[in-house]
C-alpha cells in the first residue's frame, strides 16, 4: 500500500512539472515575456502589479 502511495505521489509531482514545463516552452516563442524582462514597456509593468505603491 505504501508503495502505490509513492508511485502515486511521484507521478503526480512528474506531471505538474511536466505541465509547467510544457506551458513554459509553448509560450517561449510568443513575444510576451511577462513583465520580468527588458522588453516590457512601464505601463505594461504596472497593469500587473498585485500591490500598487501609494504614497501618503
Amino acid at each position: 500500500m505504501q508503495q502505490i502511495l509513492v508511485i502515486l505521489a511521484v507521478a503526480l509531482a512528474a506531471f505538474f512539472t511536466g505541465r509547467r514545463l510544457w506551458r513554459s516552452w509553448r509560450n517561449a516563442g510568443t513575444g510576451s515575456c511577462g513583465c520580468g524582462c527588458s522588453g516590457c514597456d512601464d505601463s505594461s509593468r504596472t497593469a500587473h502589479n498585485p500591490f500598487p505603491m501609494h504614497k501618503p
